[in-house]
Formats: C-alpha cells, sequence, structure tokens
C-alpha cells in the first residue's frame, strides 16, 4: 500500500516536471525491478524508509521554490520513525540547497532560525505523538535508541566469503565481520536490471553534459551516492541492504535518463529532416520505451515471485549468481517448506544448525512440526 500511495505522489509530480512518458518508464522501473518490488513487500522497514527519503528529496526541493516546508518536515519525522538513517538524508541536501540559492535567483531562501524552530517542532511532535515507546523520558529513550543503532548487524555469502557482524561460534576463522567497501557498488552492478542501470548511467550523464543544470537529478544522484557511501565507509555490514535507499533514489533517476535520451532522440531526428520523415516522433518513442520495458518484464517473470533472488546478466542471472560466490536469495526467503524437508532428509538427528537469519521462519516450522 506504501509503495503504491509513494507512485501515485511521485509519478504525477515527475509528469509535470519531465513529461508523461518519462513518468511512465519511471514508475515501470519502479514495478519491474525485482529487488525493489520484492522489498516493498516484506514487512520490514528498509523500503519505508527509502520512499520517505526520496518523498522528503522531493519536498526539500519544492520548498526551495515554494517557500513552504510542511512537506519535508512530515517526510523526515516519517522517515527516522521507519529507521535510523532516515535522519541523515538532510545531511547532502542542506549544504547542496545552498549551493542552488548561490546560482538559481528563483530560489526563497528561509530565515534559518525560524526554519530550525518549525523543524524542530513540526517534526518532532510527529515522531513523538506517533512513537509511544517515547512518551516516557523521550530524550533519553531516543539516544538509547540511537546508539544500539550504531552498531552493525548484518550477515552474509559474497565472492565465496562469510561476513557476519554477529556474535557467531566460528571454530574454523573463516568469518569476516565486514564487507569489503566495494560491496554496496557490486551488489547494484549485478540485482539492478540491465535498461535500468543503463538509464541509471543516462541521468548520471545528463547531470554532468548539463552542468548540473537540472538541480533535482542532482539532488537525487547525491543522496544516492551519500547512502551508498555510508555502506562502503562502513564495511558494507550496517544493516541488511542499507544501500535500498540509494537504489530507489537511483531508479528515479534512472527514469529521468530515460527522458533525458527520448530528448536527445528528438533533437537528432530534428536535425536530420529525412529521417525525421521516415520515423514518426510517436512512434519512436514507444519503441523506446518497450526496449526498455521487454527485458526488465522478463527478468521480473523469470524470478517471481521470489524478486529479491534476481541477478541480472552481467552475473549469468540467477543461476549464475551461485556459482560466483553470491547469496541465491537475501532476507533467507529460502526458508520455506522445501527447505525444512531437506533438513529434515539429509541432517543428521540431534544435529545443531547454524543460521544467520532474523525472521524466526525455522522457529514457526518447529512450532508446526514441520521440522
Amino acid at each position: 500500500t506504501l509503495y503504491a500511495l509513494f507512485l501515485a505522489f511521485l509519478l504525477p509530480w515527475l509528469g509535470r516536471r519531465y513529461g508523461s512518458l518519462t513518468a511512465l518508464v519511471t514508475g515501470i522501473f519502479l514495478l519491474l525491478s525485482p529487488q525493489l518490488f520484492a522489498f516493498s513487500q516484506f514487512v520490514a522497514t528498509d523500503m519505508p524508509v527509502a520512499i520517505f527519503v526520496v518523498l522528503g528529496t522531493v519536498a526539500f526541493y519544492r520548498g526551495l521554490f515554494r517557500g513552504k516546508w510542511i512537506a519535508f518536515f512530515v517526510c523526515f519525522a516519517l522517515g527516522f520513525l521507519s529507521k535510523q538513517q532516515g535522519l541523515f538524508f538532510v545531511i547532502p541536501l542542506i549544504p547542496l540547497g545552498w549551493w542552488i540559492s548561490t546560482r538559481n535567483p528563483q530560489v526563497k531562501i528561509p530565515n534559518p532560525f525560524r526554519f530550525l524552530f518549525f523543524w524542530a517542532l513540526v517534526s518532532g511532535l510527529l515522531i513523538v505523538l506517533l512513537w509511544p515507546w517515547l512518551w516516557h523520558m523521550p530524550l533519553t529513550k531516543l539516544f538509547q535508541y540511537l546508539y544500539f543503532s550504531s552498531f552493525p548487524r548484518s550477515s552474509g555469502l559474497y565472492f565465496n566469503q562469510i561476513y557476519c557482524s554477529i556474535d557467531v561460534m566460528d571454530v574454523r576463522n573463516t568469518i569476516r565481520y565486514a564487507f569489503p567497501w566495494h560491496y554496496p557498488f557490486i551488489m547494484i552492478l549485478i540485482t539492478t536490471p540491465i535498461p535500468v542501470l543503463l538509464m541509471m548511467i543516462a541521468g548520471s550523464v545528463k547531470i554532468v553534459a548539463e552542468k548540473a543544470r537540472d538541480e533535482f537529478a542532482l539532488m537525487l544522484f547525491l543522496e544516492a551516492l551519500f547512502f551508498i557511501g555510508l555502506v562502503a565507509l562502513q564495511g558494507g555490514a550496517h544493516i541488511i541492504r542499507y544501500h535500498l535507499t540509494g537504489v530507489l533514489a537511483l531508479t528515479v533517476l534512472a527514469g529521468i535518463g530515460f527522458g533525458s535520451c527520448l530528448e536527445a532522440g528528438k533533437r537528432l531526428l530534428e536535425r536530420i529532416p529525412a529521417l525525421q520523415a521516415r520515423i514518426p516522433v510517436r512512434a519512436s518513442a514507444a519503441v523506446l520505451v518497450l526496449v526498455v520495458t521487454i527485458p526488465t518484464l522478463v527478468g521480473w517473470v523469470s524470478v517471481f515471485p521470489h524478486g529479491s533472488a534476481f541477478y541480472n546478466s552481467i552475473i549469468g542471472g540467477p543461476k549464475g549468481a551461485p556459482l560466483y560466490g553470491f547469496e541465491s536469495s537475501f532476507w533467507t526467503t529460502m526458508l520455506n517448506r522445501p527447505f525444512c524437508e531437506y533438513l529434515n532428509k539429509n541432517a543428521p538427528q540431534n544435529s545443531r544448525v547454524l543460521l544467520m537469519e532474523m525472521t524466526g521462519s525455522l522457529s514457526v516450522y518447529q512450532q508446526i512440526n514441520q521440522l
């Protein structure tokens, strides 16, 4: 439901700013990217905080030109209530907003003291009102939460090496604590559908080629880079799929990148009248939409409904990932009844199995006598 509301708020605004085709393709990318759609279905907070960060970025951008900041304050509060990284997304926005104000006379710079006062008032009230745990000793509990959240808790298999930031028995000394810095970059490279990946690059090239004239696209890019950089700097292990916020922002940027490719194609046709007469603009645009949609849809169908098991052709698809030492899925979605049947058949009697999982699925299967 939240993901649908996110699309309902975001796509009309993108349509007004970049055109209906750009909004349409952005929606297609957001719906057909298997990893994003899969995580939007999980009862977890990774996708909600990513949604509020992107919406908060939109609200911040609109606030710069309209002078209205309530939507930004609300998104900030809801983002923090979803997960702790919602507290940090303003870090790249504040200096970027100041930089935009130095080059764009249309920016309405707010009074800093008034801005901070209403930010603290609106966001603070929402956080306390919507989080009953904070009703008693709010500041003490808030610091306790931030302290607890500062410790990394993650595990996984990456290039045949087990990484786990949770204390586990490691008799053979084969488990490393933190993922290498390149973990988020490699995972985005191999778990993003190829058309979306190419349009992400196109959106990034648009920013450079236009010398950051599209300030909203620049905001999305820097937000994504900020969150992906956090994972890289912290050893890639700070909260499972922590870089999902960056992936969502980059996927929206991919839609904008598609729009830039469309505009480049139109300019090319205008320069060559003979070519324009043979190739109608609308027909070429429809073909381009199909070119980016069909491969993305095929990739989604190939793993449906297990979107978290998707890998692209760079690594050989879902079948190629285990060959290179990657997990076949995320968030222990493989802990199902066939897995229980395999354990019951192959594990020695009274044996103990160490599983680094967070869902408690196997405990439930034990309670219903499936394991």
